[in-house]
């Protein structure tokens, strides 16, 4: 249908924004924070007119983040880069005719650190969830783009177990639906 939200469903969000996680272990207290690429790619199907159901891949990217140990911060290098990628289900809700739209989605993730493009460090899979608040223009009978903030919570185990990353970002995304 024209300017209707019903059918296939494929959203893309890319933007930057900021991220930090943080972890307490064998006595240290570790975080990791800076300006970060945020992401979000996706794709389902409209069960009714305004209402869909998703399959997400969601999360930020830092790189030369800052790394701060026991409250002593400095840069962790360059080259250096931490992401965390979520892979889940989402539902996502348009007030039309404003075209302003709510998602939510929610699902397994790890966080990985690298150095010259090479694994260093690989967590245990845990959980994300992301909301999004958009606004979207027409600019066919069926496609949009537009703006959207997102807000981004995770809680991922070291890969022994012992310790939990907790993580939070948030950014500005252009998104195309």
């Amino acid at each position: 249908g024209f300017h209707r939200h019903d059918g296939l469903f494929l959203r893309l969000s890319v933007g930057s924004g900021y991220a930090m996680t943080s972890v307490s272990s064998a006595g240290n207290d570790v975080a990791i924070k800076g300006i970060a690429g945020v992401g979000d790619f996706a794709i389902g199907y409209s069960l009714i007119d305004n209402l869909s159901l998703s399959f997400d891949i969601f999360g930020p990217v830092l790189t030369n983040p800052t790394l701060e140990l026991n409250g002593q911060s400095g840069r962790a290098g360059e080259n250096v880069s931490v992401s965390w990628m979520g892979f889940g289900a989402g539902i996502n809700y348009y007030l039309m005719p404003a075209n302003i739209y709510f998602a939510l989605n929610a699902g397994a993730s790890t966080m990985s650190l690298k150095v010259n493009d090479q694994d260093k460090y690989e967590t245990g899979t845990g959980f994300m969830m992301q909301v999004m608040l958009g606004k979207e223009w027409w600019v066919s009978e069926n496609w949009g783009i537009g703006m959207a903030a997102n807000l981004i919570y995770s809680s991922i185990p070291e890969s022994s177990g012992s310790a939990v990353w907790t993580g939070y970002a948030f950014g500005l995304l252009f998104s195309s639906t």
